[in-house]
């Protein structure tokens, strides 16, 4: 079993990008050339933003992508293997994994990776409010963040609150500390819809693209735009998505007056989800044999 949680790893280790990710059937991943794909853009974006440097020009892209899933593939036999006889009460078969590469130096990365079994847990419809600005480098996935979002979830994130969402000064909403937020309108024709951020806003989370590819399966409309927090009351419902979480419902929004709006679970929501688990099982890479 891993030392520290996947929280500690981050806030443990020195800044870099990361990705975090899920086991299916112990030997595929989820979304896992989207993850890596990201990963290694992320890492890129920081040397610019922090190092101020391109990547050398014998950084080998392919080579690199190869050498991780390699080293990962490696790391969950070996880490399924030695926890193969322990009581595994209250978790799953299936493991979380957290991707670290650590902020560049003379442009070589070092990669660190985090395993722990995932909880067999059955995420709830949950409540969330509104708290903290939009984060300053929203499309790298920066380990900096654990880091940054410390006092926000000291300050806000009560008992009963799974999630803070972040919005500006004109009551834009962007999406949570942890996950991208959509909310379900009804448009002028009665026909419903699916709205976020825009993408370039909001760190564009690899669920959030299977929630898009899955509204255009099934015929269900979405667009990238803000949603408001003055139009609350007029939303049919809403939900959070993450890599680890999936997709969770949203039942309640506090406001910042204190007050709350409670939301109901739309069909279409759940037909979401269903269609998001399809893709992943379809979509999943094996990077180990049993």
């Amino acid at each position: 079993m891993a030392s520290v949680n996947k929280k500690e790893f981050l806030l443990n280790n020195t800044r870099g990008a990361y990705t975090a990710t899920r086991t299916l059937n112990r030997t595929k991943v989820m979304n896992w050339n989207i993850h890596l794909n990201r990963l290694i853009e992320s890492w890129i974006g920081l040397s610019k933003v922090v190092g101020n440097r391109e990547p050398a020009k014998e950084f080998d892209l392919d080579a690199t992508k190869t050498t991780i899933s390699a080293a990962l593939g490696t790391c969950l036999q070996e880490y399924f293997a030695s926890t193969a006889s322990l009581s595994k009460n209250g978790l799953t078969d299936e493991a979380t994994i957290t991707i670290l590469l650590l902020e560049p130096s003379n442009n070589l990365a070092e990669l660190r990776i985090h395993i722990e079994f995932q909880l067999d847990t059955k995420p709830q419809p949950c409540t969330v409010a509104f708290y903290g600005s939009p984060r300053t480098y929203p499309c790298i996935k920066d380990s900096q963040w654990s880091r940054d979002r410390k006092p926000l979830e000291l300050a806000a994130m009560k008992p009963g609150i799974s999630e803070l969402l972040l919005t500006d000064t004109d009551g834009n909403i962007y999406e949570g500390l942890t996950s991208n937020f959509f909310v379900v309108v009804q448009d002028g024709d009665g026909k419903l819809a699916v709205v976020t951020a825009p993408v370039q806003h909001v760190l564009g989370g690899t669920i959030l693209r299977n929630v898009e590819s899955v509204c255009g399966r099934l015929g269900i409309r979405f667009r990238y735009e803000f949603p408001k927090v003055g139009s609350v009351s007029t939303w049919v419902g809403a939900f959070v998505t993450s890599s680890l979480r999936i997709l969770v419902p949203v039942q309640r929004i506090i406001l910042p007056n204190g007050e709350s709006v409670n939301l109901g679970v739309p069909e279409c929501v759940l037909d979401i989800k269903k269609g998001i688990m399809e893709d992943a099982n379809e979509n999943a890479t094996e990077l180990w044999e049993m």
